[in-house]
Parts: C-alpha cells; sequence; structure tokens
C-alpha cells in the first residue's frame, strides 16, 4: 500500500512539474505579442519611446524601451495590468518629455480610475 501511495505521489508531482513547464513556456513565448509596437518620438527627436503591449492568459501588459539616436533599444520597464485593457492600444495614455524623465499615464480601467480625468490614471515614469 505505500508503494502504491507513494507512486502516485511522484506521478502527481511529476504531472505538477510539466504543467509548470508548459505554463512558463506559453507566458514567456513570443507569440503574446498581439499587437504591432507603438513608437512615440521625443518632441526634440532624440530619442523613441516604444512600447510592446500584449495579452497573455486573460491579463494584459507592455514592456516599454527607450530607443536612441544610436538605434540602441534598452528595456526601461513592465506594466502589468489588472485584467485585459490594453491602454495604449485604445489610445487611452499621455506622454510627457521632460529633461531627464518620461512620464507616461495610462487608463487601466479599475474602479478607482475615471476615463475622463487623466489624474486617476496609473503612472509610470522612467529615466532617459
Amino acid at each position: 500500500m505505500k508503494r502504491k501511495n507513494l507512486f502516485i505521489l511522484i506521478f502527481l508531482a511529476v504531472v505538477l512539474i510539466v504543467i509548470l513547464i508548459v505554463v512558463s513556456y506559453l507566458i514567456n513565448m513570443d507569440l503574446k505579442y498581439s499587437e504591432p509596437d507603438i513608437v512615440i518620438l521625443s518632441p526634440d527627436g532624440k530619442f523613441e519611446l516604444v512600447i510592446r503591449e500584449f495579452d497573455v492568459l486573460g491579463g494584459s501588459g507592455a514592456e516599454v524601451y527607450l530607443k536612441d539616436l544610436n538605434n540602441k533599444k534598452t528595456k526601461k520597464t513592465q506594466l502589468v495590468f489588472d485584467d485585459y485593457t490594453m491602454p495604449f492600444k485604445n489610445d487611452n495614455y499621455i506622454i510627457n518629455w521632460a529633461d531627464e524623465k518620461v512620464v507616461i499615464k495610462y487608463y487601466e480601467g479599475v474602479p478607482s480610475q475615471n476615463i475622463n480625468e487623466p489624474d486617476t490614471w496609473s503612472v509610470s515614469e522612467i529615466k532617459k
């Protein structure tokens, strides 16, 4: 009886590990990028903000890159949204360029936010 229980336990552990590997693969595969990149040029023309919005397993988010004049693209941050909202695709964002940073305001659609009041939107600041 103990041997049978041990076999069942090992079998379940192997199945769980396989499931975790498959889920990890699905989350990290490149197919999560279902939308084209959004590229926003800085007012001085020295930088491009590149936003790669994605959706995976019912959630969504965006990776934010800054590209300089030498075409060097650096990942600055990753934004994660509460559910399947895509503020950049839906044009619900504001970009403010400052001397040393870029301020990104975006509407996630959560109850504490109001789409008509950008002051209630989520904010992310990145350094140039």
